[in-house]
């Protein structure tokens, strides 16, 4: 770009071009509206102009000076997004090509930045362009002058500045000492060619960049802590208090006038508006900041403090300060700590740190963003005084919040007045006492329950406890009244305490006077309260209610989760292990349980003189058992980076514990103790401490959902309320107690992460690393924070290189993997030697079948091998699972064979060796994010251990066959082969379940019960297409009741789903075609006689709506679009597009509707649950029926069918009430027993009468009008009956003649019989015959004188046989004739029955059409009525439509999750505001206080009230008024809320200057 015209004179027209030129440029670039950036000499890039004006300024006063890259109108601009995008500076084409100035990009950027940090534009030149410095006083100027000078002459990749900036960050990355610094920068002298710039030490390398530093202001304090030396008794020598001295030496000149004075104490304050100025001079750091505005997910999910109620309440009343999302939020916190790493030196030092928590969470909580404000020196604590310490720091956050500070913001490129504000505080519970002054111990030592903690003095143990947690259930808990004996006998009706508010508190400390200062003789005052007084809750009144908006905050201190769950851990394993000194189970506390007469069981028997025995209680463990907790502890790994090595800790056969630290205990409670205590104590005792484990990884969640935290305020009452029946009241110390009020803190906070102590103890590690010089600890950390401020501020630019801001990460292995594995490409370092091990066959399947089922990119495989096995025919699960774990690795290999194109094998080659690499030790990062994984590495040894000690013990345990096939560690290891990190609030809620299935110990057979069965195929029924029908046995009424009765309606369903149209309202309207064909393909593979028809067709009728409603569960939502909801079609290829429209119209339809109301008012009814699983009533009848000798009647099958086999309990008490009638009627009404269910049998005397379309206890098929039960057929018209009438004739007269030709064909067949007998004896006698006359002929011809006698002989047998012949004829011809007659008679009597069903069916279905033509006609009517009716109402409402037209867009956008609205008084006047809220759900389905939204309502929690005494439209429990709903969830109807227009607009435009 051509910027030659800047240097000519401002009256050529060259010049007028070039501006108008720029002017036309920077609009296209960076123009705010119709304005930019006057870029003059008077304006100095600080004022939006319009183009005309920018134009006159230019040309009348001219560029500012070294203005040659405009970077404020879209030349080279930092980049603006936000998120963790590198911060990259562009450069003009012709700058690209230089290298140097590619390299010193970063220090470019700077250099640019700083500019504005001095204030002043005018004095450097761009980075291309630097000048000479003129004055050599001045920092910032030798400072651009570093930057241009080159390292040595001749060198182009540094700069001095650069260079050095570079070594100082290596030196704080390493750990350098500064000796070892010197004496790099001494042989890096020898080693550079002269002339080198190199700094001679440590000290003058600091002095270089010392303009970048902020320093911070020593104040001297009084020895006693009485006040500070500053403002009015800045020039006092001594305290006007306690008139202690300031100065601990004082030396003087000859002269006698004071030369050098030291003080006695010193606070060390860094400014903190200077600091905070600091995170707008990067970019990247300034749109950080907005972040909770412009870049926060909002959809009513705490993730962040800023979704958080607290945060919105502040907002709603200081609504200037959230205008600008600029303006900073601060959390405060404070702690202890001895900066000599040694116990026995008592020495306390105080930092006050401040948190920005604008910025995004992955950067929130980091160190480099933490900022030092005060540090309060030793080596006593100050205890109470703390507030001398704090005036400074309030005194500028005073200042901050009411009139701010002018700001220059990078990545807006202006100025704008800064505000901030305190969010909240983080102390430990000591911490709490000394910053705020509460009562943190005693008898009131609840800062949470105040005057209304419930505590009790244990008299032997010299403590105090604190119980009675039964007062946080829900007012009908049974642990109040039911199983008030669990506890101390009494019914509990106290109500949980409400935490007082921050004006609460303010008037109650108001008139407190507290004088400040120690007792110079160093004797401590203990302040005992007189008899009488009223109890104190609070010691003074704190310094924070200075601040205009402190009692307006609506948690302005945090509890402590840390240091709760490190307490409760150590009372729980110390407890366990019985650890002498630390566990709550000792004499004395036995003693205490014999005081207070409660657990009678635990009292401690006298054996002697001051000598008890004391009984096991129910969490006592053998020493083996403790052994193997031990054990199981000892044997736990961890990936690298997740936890320290705790194995250290454990001492298995000392049976002890010792030296966890914070983050062990973390890690030890969470992911740990569920493990150990499952196999080692009482499943009462183990199930409520994994209840406390629950509660801590719940509480310890990144994604928070106030629903959430409100069921675990109930859960963890509940939870403490058992182990109060579990440990000893020793054990409910004021950190086990503190565990109550933790969901509440969350649930009006935000997420722990932000409020705990984690972060704070580790930058207080790195504190005390600062200590150089022992005799000044402070001073050596306070130079040390300087220097390391300055160096995190450098490392924002620097980006290219590994800093203190953008560390590599630890375990990047810079060697690639092969490309012959394509899948498995993300393997570790290895940290040791290696060396070569030889696996055997077992150990080799196990670690090939980890791999395969642990990647994520062969889970497709998985998931095809597993469809594979079901469409062999392997019908039972576990099989089905067995074989999948077996046989996959080979199954992969074979199929992987075929889709391979490249000649990779991605597969294990046949003949591959058994030897594998193994290291010392090995590094993977991806394993070092996924913690579950990692869980069960180590414990197969442990888990061996733990089967063989059950067995040793005598307890054994019920195995799965499942568990015997495969290997315990390799289920686990499949087991968690699905988990890994998600990013989204949906990901989170399965990865917390399959926690909890874990804790729970459900395997991979129980998960699946649980999430419910898969799609049922039927393949091993297809697979015998081939083969003849199955017969199908059923009993008299039509039911099938043999082996395959399960099968076979199975089946029907199978068919349903593929036959039958969902297009219908019901069922009889479904083709009867679609119907027939169901019924012949059923017919190919079973035997379906007539009388099963109508249970076919009713079990197709329930299988049909069956699908229906799983289709509508599954994928209806009605605030999707129908668009998304279509998508069904593409997971379920069983529905058609067509049915796909059908159902989402009548879904959305209003008779839908109603259905779905009365189906879920007659399944809410129904309480009377069987137990027969998938058996049907039929099936269960026909095995009493085997079992008992005689048919069961009704009551015997509904007795067997509503009772568990394995307890032989009921599931509901209105069964138990059912089957006790049942008793009771057959003891009054023994008569009953011999009555049908036509009669009225027991069960209907217990129930009543049956309903239509079905009969209890009997099962699919039979109705009560089938039965004959009086009452139950439905009126038929007289037609109708007519014509059932005639084909009930028909059919009789069909049957009759049916047996009549039966007879007739028997008796015909008889004599047919009796006539081919007697025609076969003619036929011999004939032959008889003929063969006689052959003989006559043949004497004859030899004796010619034969008499004529024998010749008439033979004539007569010629004429019997014709006579014969002659009679067969006749009778087959009357035998025909007959036959002819009966086959006529049986066609017309079947044309005759034929022709009556046609009759009878064409009048059905005339009837049926008839009743079709006036329900279409009938609905015609209406619809022609509605649709006058529309029109005639449509010209009334046109106008008042174009009125609502916006309201109705703010109504939809008040549908949205996480919009602000205004909710409004419902029962009052409806236009008063009585709160502010946050809408988190608005399906109507969504369950809020017991009772679902609907359509009229909404969830919202509540952020800031309003009207305090405001009644809510629908109490929960015992909130019933909107004081008692602060930062709860609550259903608030449409109707009565608006949106938040402030809310909805865009940050105010900043002022300008």
């Amino acid at each position: 770009m051509d910027k030659s015209w800047m240097v000519e004179d401002r009256h050529t027209e060259k010049y007028i071009n070039g501006v108008k030129g720029f002017i036309q440029f920077a609009f296209s670039h960076s123009a705010k509206g119709n304005t930019i950036l006057c870029p003059c000499k008077k304006c100095l890039n600080c004022s939006w102009l319009e183009a005309s004006h920018v134009l006159e300024h230019l040309v009348c006063e001219g560029f500012v000076n070294g203005y040659r890259r405009w970077e404020y109108h879209g030349e080279a601009s930092s980049s603006l997004e936000s998120g963790r995008d590198a911060h990259v500076q562009q450069f003009d084409e012709v700058e690209e090509n230089d290298d140097l100035e590619e390299d010193c990009d970063e220090l470019a950027g700077m250099m640019r930045d700083m500019r504005h940090d001095f204030g002043d534009l005018s004095d450097v030149e761009d980075e291309g362009d630097c000048r000479e410095p003129t004055n050599e006083s001045d920092p910032f100027k030798q400072l651009v002058g570093d930057a241009e000078e080159q390292l040595y002459p001749g060198c182009t990749c540094f700069s001095k500045l650069r260079f050095v900036v570079r070594l100082l960050h290596i030196k704080s990355l390493g750990g350098w000492s500064d000796k070892s610094f010197n004496m790099l920068l001494e042989l890096q002298k020898e080693a550079f060619p002269k002339g080198s710039k190199l700094p001679k030490n440590f000290h003058e390398a600091k002095k270089m960049i010392r303009c970048l530093r902020l320093d911070y202001v020593s104040i001297h304090a009084c020895d006693n802590d009485c006040i500070l030396f500053w403002k009015e008794h800045a020039n006092a020598d001594c305290c006007p208090k306690c008139k202690a001295s300031r100065w601990k030496s004082q030396k003087k000149r000859p002269d006698g006038r004071a030369a050098h004075k030291v003080p006695v104490k010193v606070l060390r304050y860094f400014p903190i508006a200077k600091r905070l100025q600091r995170l707008f001079i990067s970019a990247k750091s300034a749109t950080d900041c907005r972040w909770h505005d412009e870049g926060r997910t909002k959809d009513g999910l705490l993730r962040h403090p800023a979704d958080s109620p607290a945060w919105k309440h502040f907002d709603a009343i200081h609504t200037r300060f959230a205008e600008d999302s600029r303006n900073i939020r601060l959390i405060i916190a404070t702690d202890g700590f001895n900066p000599y790493r040694s116990m026995n030196c008592a020495y306390s030092v105080w930092p006050v740190i401040a948190i920005p928590i604008n910025l995004p969470p992955w950067v929130c909580m980091k160190q480099p963003n933490f900022i030092l404000t005060l540090l309060i020196p030793g080596p006593k604590s100050p205890g109470r005084d703390i507030d001398v310490f704090l005036e400074p720091l309030i005194d500028d956050l005073h200042l901050l919040f009411e009139k701010g500070v002018r700001t220059y913001d990078a990545s807006m490129s202006q100025h704008f007045q800064l505000h901030a504000a305190v969010h909240s505080t983080i102390t430990d519970l000591p911490g709490l006492a000394t910053l705020v002054g509460v009562v943190t111990s005693g008898e009131y030592g609840c800062p949470k329950c105040h005057l209304l903690t419930c505590s009790r003095w244990l008299t032997n143990g010299k403590k105090t406890c604190y119980m009675d947690h039964r007062r946080f259930l829900v007012r009908n808990h049974r642990f109040r009244t039911i199983d008030k004996a669990f506890f101390d006998g009494n019914v509990e009706s106290r109500t949980a305490p409400e935490p007082l508010t921050g004006e609460e508190v303010d008037a109650l400390t108001r008139n407190m006077e507290t004088v400040f200062g120690k007792d110079p003789t160093g004797k401590q005052t203990i302040r005992k309260r007189k008899r009488g007084d009223p109890p104190q809750i609070f010691k003074r009144r704190s310094i924070w209610f200075r601040l205009p908006y402190w009692k307006d905050l609506l948690q302005p201190h945090n509890i402590d989760a840390m240091h709760i769950e490190k307490n409760v851990c150590d009372n729980i394993v110390n407890t366990l292990l019985g650890i002498n000194g630390k566990t709550k189970d000792n004499t004395n506390s036995r003693r205490d349980l014999e005081l207070f007469n409660i657990r009678t069981d635990l009292h401690p028997v006298p054996v002697g003189k001051d000598t008890f025995d004391l009984p096991p209680a129910s969490y006592s463990m053998s020493p083996e058992l403790k052994r193997l907790f031990c054990q199981v502890l000892k044997g736990a790994m961890f990936p690298h980076g997740y936890a320290s090595d705790i194995r250290k800790n454990v001492h298995v056969k000392e049976k002890k514990i010792a030296g966890l630290k914070s983050h062990d205990c973390h890690v030890l409670l969470q992911q740990l103790f569920p493990l150990a205590v499952r196999k080692t104590l009482p499943e009462g005792v183990s199930a409520a401490l994994i209840r406390v484990s629950r509660f801590f990884k719940k509480i310890y969640a990144p994604v928070i959902r106030i629903s959430d935290m409100e069921k675990l305020e109930e859960e963890i009452a509940e939870t403490l309320s058992i182990l109060e029946t579990i440990f000893l009241p020793s054990f409910f110390d004021m950190m086990v107690h503190l565990m109550v009020h933790l969901p509440l803190q969350v649930r009006l906070g935000g997420p722990v992460k932000y409020s705990n102590m984690f972060p704070i103890e580790r930058f207080l590690c790195t504190l005390k690393g600062y200590v150089r010089t022992k005799s000044h600890p402070e001073g050596s950390i306070a130079e040390g924070y300087i220097f390391y401020e300055c160096l995190n501020f450098c490392a924002r630019y620097f980006e290219r290189c590994e800093t203190r801001i953008s560390r590599l990460v630890r375990n990047d292995d810079p060697e690639p993997m092969s490309s012959s594995m394509p899948f498995f490409n993300g393997g570790g370092r290895y940290l040791a030697g290696k060396y070569t091990i030889t696996l055997d066959r077992n150990a080799w399947l196990q670690a090939h079948r980890y791999v395969l089922f642990n990647y994520d990119n062969i889970t497709p495989y998985l998931s095809k091998h597993l469809e594979y096995l079901s469409s062999t025919g392997q019908r039972n699960a576990l099989q089905i699972d067995k074989i999948h774990h077996d046989e996959f690795h080979e199954w992969l290999r074979l199929h992987v064979a075929h889709l391979v194109d490249s000649g990779k094998r991605m597969a294990r080659e046949e003949g591959s060796s058994e030897e594998a690499r193994t290291y010392g030790d090995v590094c993977e990062e991806q394993v070092a994010r996924n913690t579950e994984k990692m869980k069960s590495l180590g414990l197969a040894v442990i888990s061996s251990e733990m089967k063989a000690l059950k067995k040793a013990a005598g307890k054994p345990k019920k195995k799965r066959a499942l568990e015997v096939a495969i290997p315990e560690s390799t289920r686990v290891l499949r087991s968690q082969s699905v988990m890994h990190e998600s990013d989204n609030e949906e990901d989170a809620d399965n990865e917390q379940e399959l926690e909890e299935n874990e804790e729970l110990g459900l395997d991979d057979q129980q998960k699946k019960k649980k999430d419910g069965r898969k799609r049922t195929r039927m393949h091993t029924v297809y697979d015998r297409g081939n083969q003849p029908p199955v017969p199908v046995s059923f009993n008299e009424k039509g039911q099938p009741n043999g082996d395959n009765a399960s099968e076979f309606s199975n089946f029907i369903a199978t068919l349903v789903k593929t036959h039958i149209p969902l297009g219908h309202e019901d069922w009889r309207l479904v083709p009867v075609e679609k119907k027939n064909a169901l019924l012949t393909t059923l017919r190919k593979y079973y035997v379906v006689d007539d009388k099963l028809k109508d249970y076919v067709m009713g079990t197709s009728h329930k299988k049909w709506r069956d699908f229906k409603a799983d289709l509508k569960k599954k994928f209806f939502k009605p605030e999707k679009t129908d668009e998304e909801i279509l998508t069904l079609r593409v997971e379920d290829n069983r529905v058609s597009y067509d049915d796909c429209v059908w159902l989402i119209k009548f879904w959305r339809s209003e008779e839908a509707e109603k259905r779905s109301e009365q189906g879920k008012k007659n399944r809410s009814s129904q309480k009377v649950l069987h137990t027969s699983g998938s058996k049907s009533h039929a099936r269960v009848a026909a095995e009493m029926h085997k079992e008992k000798g005689y048919a069961p009647r009704r009551d015997e099958v509904f007795v067997r069918t509503h009772i568990s086999k394995r307890d032989e309990t009921t599931m509901t008490a209105e069964t138990s009430k059912v089957i006790k009638d049942i008793d009771t009627a057959i003891e009054e009404h023994p008569e009953l027993l011999e009555k049908s269910i036509q009669q009225g049998d027991i069960l209907s005397h217990v129930l009543g009468k049956e309903r239509n379309g079905y009969v209890r206890c009997v099962g699919l098929g039979p109705t009560a009008g089938s039965l004959g039960i009086p009452g139950a057929q439905k009126l038929k018209s007289t037609k109708l009956q007519m014509a059932e009438l005639e084909a009930e004739k028909a059919w009789r007269t069909n049957e009759a003649l049916m047996d009549h030709m039966d007879y007739f064909k028997e008796d015909t067949k008889a004599q047919m019989d009796a006539l081919m007998a007697e025609m076969a004896e003619m036929r011999s006698m004939l032959s008889q015959s003929i063969a006689g006359n052959k003989n006559f002929m043949h004497t004859s011809e030899i004796q010619p004188e034969a008499s004529v006698g024998e010749y008439s002989t033979a004539d007569q047998s010629i004429h019997d046989v014709d006579s014969i012949a002659q009679l067969i004829r006749k009778k087959k011809e009357a035998a025909q004739r007959l036959n002819n007659e009966a086959e006529l008679q049986k066609r017309k009597e079947a044309e005759l029955l034929h022709k009556k069903k046609e009759e009878a069916l064409m009048q059905k279905n005339n009837e049926q059409d008839m009743q079709k033509k006036r329900e279409i006609e009938s609905k015609k009517k209406q619809e022609d009525l509605m649709q006058k009716k529309k029109e005639q109402d449509m010209q009334k409402k046109r106008e008042a439509d174009l009125k609502k037209k916006k309201e109705a867009t703010v109504t939809q956008k008040n549908h949205q999750k996480g919009n602000e609205v205004i909710l409004f008084n419902v029962y009052r006047d409806h236009t008063t505001p009585v709160a502010k809220a946050t809408i988190l759900a608005t399906d109507r389905k969504k369950i809020v206080g017991g009772r679902e939204l609907g359509t009229e309502c909404c969830e919202v929690v509540v952020n800031y009230i309003i009207k305090r005494d405001a009644i809510l439209p629908r109490p929960i429990g015992d909130v019933t008024t909107m004081g008692q709903a602060q930062g709860r969830t609550i259903a608030w109807l449409y109707k009565h809320l608006e949106v938040d227009k402030s809310k909805m607009k865009q940050a105010s435009p900043p002022q300008e200057e």
